[in-house]
C-alpha cells in the first residue's frame, strides 16, 4: 500500500526531483505529511464507500508525516499547523 512506505516515498516516486531538492534543503526546516479524507478510494472500494456513507466522515481520514521515528499516522488533521507553529514534537 502506498500509505505504508510514506509521503517521502510517494514524492520520490511521483516528483523525484522535488522530492531531491526537499532532501538537500539547508536553510529551511520541511517536513512532509500525506493526507487521506477516507483513508482510501471511494470511487473503487464499494465497501469503503458504503461504510462511509453509514456511519458519516468523522471515523475516517488520517495524516501520515515522516517524522523522525518513523512514519506517524494520526486523525489530528491538525498535526501540519501545528509542526509548523513548533507545537509538535515530531
Amino acid at each position: 500500500m502506498i500509505r505504508d512506505a510514506g509521503p517521502i516515498a510517494y514524492l520520490e516516486r511521483n516528483y523525484p526531483l522535488f522530492a531531491g531538492k526537499l532532501r538537500h534543503l539547508e536553510t529551511f526546516d520541511v517536513a512532509v505529511f500525506a493526507t487521506s479524507v477516507f483513508g482510501g478510494d471511494i470511487e473503487t472500494d464499494a465497501e469503503l464507500r458504503d461504510k462511509v456513507l453509514d456511519t458519516g466522515f468523522d471515523e475516517y481520514g488520517y495524516i501520515v508525516h515522516d517524522a523522525s521515528n518513523g512514519l506517524v499516522e494520526s486523525q489530528d488533521f491538525f498535526q501540519p499547523i501545528a509542526w509548523a507553529l513548533g507545537l509538535s514534537k515530531n
